[in-house]
């Protein structure tokens, strides 16, 4: 399931389409059945450095709102793609944004 949700995903990060990813977004959250695990680390991961990659800055605000909710744990998990997208990243508003977060 993450794996289409990952393909749909990528290509609406391309298009930059806010509103049609946070629909996706909700689709997904909606087909899952422990509703305590909002969303799964490894998609939250790629399409995270996805956006990054594409300069979406909105995009990955709103997987970032994602990202506060997840638990602890899952937190220290995650931690890492921050400052990989740091690294990677090629957008100044990107870069500052991201040393600006709390993680």
């Amino acid at each position: 399931m993450n794996s289409y949700y990952l393909d749909i995903g990528k290509r609406v990060i391309e298009t930059g389409d806010i509103i049609e990813f946070c629909d996706l977004v909700q689709n997904y959250i909606e087909s899952i059945q422990d509703k305590e695990y909002h969303f799964s680390q490894q998609l939250f991961k790629d399409l995270f450095i996805h956006a990054c990659l594409k300069g979406k800055l909105d995009i990955m605000k709103e997987l970032y709102r994602h990202y506060i909710g997840f638990s602890p744990f899952d937190k220290i998990g995650l931690s890492p793609t921050f400052s990989y997208c740091r690294y990677i990243c090629k957008y100044k508003e990107i870069k500052d944004w991201l040393e600006k977060i709390e993680i």
